[in-house]
């Protein structure tokens, strides 16, 4: 399992895995992955957010949260971004929550209290 062998790095593979499998998480990360554009993920945290994506570094920070809760929410704010639509709104906040939503919910996780799979 590459969870227990990688530690944050298999958990991170594993949902990116997950999200992937989605419509909604495959169209995401391929507009994500086509783009010129270097994104990265980490484990650490950033001030004191839950978790964070950072525009101006392009990088998600989980604060050690690598499910598929926090990855689909924060790599959609990467997506806003990629589209040109970057800072903070509740508009952004509320679309990110749906997709994550969205995404759950396609992998039969509770995605009602959108805390689950955080």
């Amino acid at each position: 399992d590459s969870e227990k062998l990688w530690g944050d790095l298999g958990k991170i593979i594993r949902s990116l895995n997950q999200i992937n499998s989605t419509k909604e998480g495959k169209y995401i990360l391929s507009k994500l992955s086509a783009s010129s554009n270097e994104y990265k993920i980490r484990s650490e945290q950033k001030g004191d957010a839950y978790a964070c994506y950072v525009p101006s570094e392009r990088t998600v920070y989980t604060n050690g949260k690598n499910n598929v809760g926090v990855l689909s929410h924060e790599l959609f704010h990467a997506f806003q971004h990629l589209n040109g639509r970057e800072g903070q709104s509740i508009y952004n906040e509320v679309e990110a929550y749906v997709f994550q939503g969205m995404v759950l919910k396609s992998l039969d996780m509770d995605y009602i209290n959108l805390n689950s799979g955080i």
